[in-house]
């Protein structure tokens, strides 16, 4: 969770917010193998649950909530993520329809702002 909060570019052209996006997967992929492995670990505890006694049951239910609870955020924290990412690609690609000299304009302004600094 901590990679998302510090990544949150969405890049400045389509070239960047591709990148981001292959980047974000590769991440997403991995992360995906240890909300299955938390989900896993849950329906362990929840087997335990069942068959053994209430005091341990009293412990081990508020650990699989949390489990499921965190695996829950992750992903969808991950989707929101994929689905920013592909909205800021398609935004892109629809400036540069728009407006095929976008990306001349901008790299310009760039060294217009320079040389008023």
């Amino acid at each position: 969770m901590i990679y998302l909060e510090e990544h949150r570019e969405v890049g400045n052209g389509v070239a960047k917010a591709e990148q981001l996006a292959q980047t974000h997967a590769e991440y997403a992929e991995h992360a995906m193998e240890d909300v299955q492995m938390a989900r896993a670990l849950r329906d362990t505890g929840q087997e335990l649950i069942s068959t053994q006694d209430v005091e341990l049951a009293g412990s081990l239910l508020p650990k699989c909530d949390e489990l499921a609870r965190m695996a829950d955020a992750l992903t969808g924290a991950l989707d929101r993520r994929s689905q920013v990412l592909t909205l800021s690609k398609d935004m892109h690609e629809q400036i540069l329809a728009a407006f095929p000299n976008a990306n001349f304009v901008s790299s310009k302004l760039v060294y217009i702002r320079r040389d008023r600094s």
